[in-house]
């Protein structure tokens, strides 16, 4: 029906009177169509400041869950639909809120419909016709005729009105068959075409991005503005950790800037003044460099892969050997004590090898990254940031920051921290945009004060109540669109698919502050997620010459997982654990397996097992267990429980540190 398309037409020239008159006469003919009701909710939420169209939309977003309820956006819509409520206690009267004059209706079938076509009827009829002309046309497609192809879709496009939405996709597909036959040019030529008749660019550039993007060089591609996954609620705001500015001058360098609506510009403090005149602040130890301006580039097209450096030029060779010294020397008396618990066992190979466990077991991993000294000191600071393309649009950042802490007693102090995320570049047709302090805007370009408060997005930035809000609906803009390509580009390619899992789940915790960690050091690497402050959390890899652990993390602290046992002299696991902790300590149900087949199996408290089923003598205890203390912790039975012996002999009784007092 050409008033789906008319509907938007009017809700983008601002006429959203006009808008709301349409998407209610399409439900006049069809009151089963859920996609009128998500479009009217969606206008409705826009007036955040009157209690009855904030009510509107949650009933309107509710009557489309109940006509699709498996929509891919769902849960988010419950989400919207559970905020509203909680702004206003008012209801609305769908029927009456619907409503729509007969008159009203058949003005605007005459004036906005396809003409010639005065009831519902004749409209039907239009639609089987021109469906049958498409399905000829994919028929050519499908047989691989590119030439064919073009002729028929180039016919069909002259039966269609284009503001029907077969005009866009038939467009869509002839630009794609000269994209095939190598005819750029022409492909970009319809596509503009079509963008200017129906003044709606959407789903043009998402088509757009899957026929040019992929055939732009990597350095063109790699010029604009992208954003880290990661983002901070810092005081609520759900900036990103990371906003970086590319581009190229005429000898064809590259430049970039860290721009100041970010975490990482704010934290390193980049840059001074008020929102709109932010001037940059410059690199401590030069004379020229900006701290977040890019002083030298290397680019390498074959790999896909860019480097800039930012800060202090004299440390631009990378982190030195001193970085790799501090960052394994770093571990205070509390994490030793509570590592030192882990190594729980019943000979003496702990005793004698304990310490290394301790030493390497990671508090160095981020204590190391954040030391600061404690008297007057000046910072010198320099950034490597290398950027390497997944493909178009998405990119793998390495970031490298080292600091060099310059006190006045002459000492002097180097440290360093390396994290990887994923960056996004924020195309012009994504029409996305995050919100910074006095509701500066930034997207594909930094936008001035006076073109901000006009836009759609102010309006909308101005019925929230935080920026955070905003900003996190940005994200959530910018993970569908780049998950659509993923999937529009799984059909030549199934790899996708799994590309679309992993951008998903790195969206997923980059919502909680979440970034991925890889670290390598002389003694231990870590492989996992770690918040912003540096704390391990979510899943991830631990290992060094002593112990391995695999599994999850909360604030730097074991939850879940198994820890492996390493004899640092052989490599060879000693022994194996598999279950809860709490404070790096065997806290709740747990399997502690030695290397000669002893198990101790059941309820643990703070490093002691106390319950369940485990290897006693030459058979199997099931009941309590106690652990002494001395020169060796051992496990013995204590209180109530069942022996077994290795010759089937059942005892039933009471036990005393380890020892039988009572048989029945």
């Amino acid at each position: 029906m050409d008033l789906h398309f008319r509907a938007p037409q009017a809700k983008q020239a601002g006429n959203i009177q006009e808008a709301l008159q349409i998407y209610k006469t399409i439900l006049s003919v069809d009151a089963s169509l859920p996609m009128p009701y998500l479009r009217l909710a969606e206008i409705y939420a826009m007036d955040r400041n009157n209690e009855k169209s904030i009510a509107a939309a949650a009933a309107l977003y509710r009557k489309f869950l109940l006509l699709q309820p498996d929509d891919e956006e769902a849960a988010n819509i419950i989400k919207e639909i559970a905020y509203l409520e909680q702004l206003t206690s008012l209801e609305v009267d769908l029927v009456q809120l619907l409503h729509i004059e007969q008159a009203d209706a058949q003005h605007i079938f005459a004036t906005r419909a396809r003409r010639g076509i005065t009831n519902r009827e004749e409209l039907e009829q239009h639609v089987i016709d021109v469906n049958l002309l498409y399905n000829q046309a994919q028929a050519t497609i499908s047989a691989g005729n590119v030439q064919g192809s073009i002729q028929q879709l180039e016919m069909l496009l002259q039966q269609i009105d284009p503001t029907n939405p077969l005009y866009a996709l038939a467009s869509m597909q002839l630009a794609e068959m000269y994209g095939k036959q190598g005819n750029l040019q022409k492909m970009r030529e319809i596509l503009a075409s079509v963008e200017r008749n129906m003044g709606i660019s959407e789903n043009l550039s998402q088509h757009f991005n899957l026929t040019t993007r992929d055939v732009a060089p990597f350095e063109d591609d790699m010029v604009g503005i992208w954003v880290s996954d990661l983002s901070f609620d810092i005081d609520g705001d759900a900036l990103p950790f990371l906003a970086i500015q590319i581009s190229r001058d005429r000898d064809g360098s590259f430049r970039a800037v860290i721009l100041p609506h970010c975490t990482f510009a704010q934290n390193k403090r980049m840059y001074q003044g008020r929102p709109f005149n932010l001037s940059p602040v410059r690199a401590e130890g030069t004379g020229s460099n900006f701290l977040a301006h890019s002083f030298s580039h290397t680019v390498v097209p074959e790999d896909e892969v860019i480097s800039f450096s930012f800060g202090n030029e004299r440390f631009i060779r990378g982190i030195s050997e001193t970085t790799v010294q501090i960052l394994t020397s770093s571990i205070d008396d509390a994490t030793e004590a509570a590592v030192r618990s882990i190594a729980y066992t019943t000979d003496d190979f702990w005793k004698q090898t304990g310490r290394t466990v301790v030493v390497t077991i990671i508090s160095e991993i981020i204590k190391g990254l954040t030391a600061q000294a404690s008297v007057d000191r000046k910072r010198s600071v320099h950034i490597a940031a290398t950027m390497e393309r997944i493909f178009p649009g998405v990119a793998t950042l390495n970031l490298v920051t080292t600091n060099i802490l310059e006190r006045t007693d002459g000492f002097e102090r180097e440290s360093a921290d390396n994290i990887q995320m994923r960056m996004y570049k924020l195309y012009p047709e994504y029409n996305i945009v995050f919100a910074d302090r006095g509701n500066e805007f930034f997207g594909y370009r930094r936008f001035s004060e006076e073109e901000i408060k006009q836009s759609e997005q102010y309006e909308l930035l101005r019925g929230m109540r935080r920026r955070g809000y905003f900003n996190r609906m940005s994200y959530r803009q910018l993970e569908q669109r780049v998950l659509d390509y993923c999937w529009a580009k799984a059909e030549e390619n199934p790899n996708m698919k799994e590309v679309a899992a992993f951008i998903m789940e790195s969206f997923e915790h980059a919502k909680r502050g979440l970034v991925e960690l890889n670290y390598e050091s002389a003694h231990s690497t870590f492989q996992g997620w770690i918040d912003q402050r540096g704390r391990k959390t979510g899943k991830g890899v631990l290992s060094s010459a002593g112990f391995q652990y695999v599994g999850a993390f909360e604030n730097d602290s074991f939850t879940f997982g198994t820890l492996t046992l390493i004899n640092p002299r052989t490599g060879m696991a000693e022994a194996e654990y598999t279950g809860s902790f709490s404070n790096n300590r065997f806290h709740g149900n747990g399997i502690f397996i030695f290397a000669d087949g002893r198990f101790l199996n059941g309820t643990w408290r703070r490093d002691e097992f106390r319950e369940g089923k485990g290897t006693h003598e030459d058979g199997i205890f099931t009941g309590r267990w106690r652990t002494i203390r001395g020169e060796e912790r051992i496990v013995v039975p204590h209180g109530r429980g069942t022996f077994v012996s290795a010759d089937g002999e059942i005892i039933t009784g009471t036990w005393r540190n380890g020892v039988l007092t009572n048989q029945r």
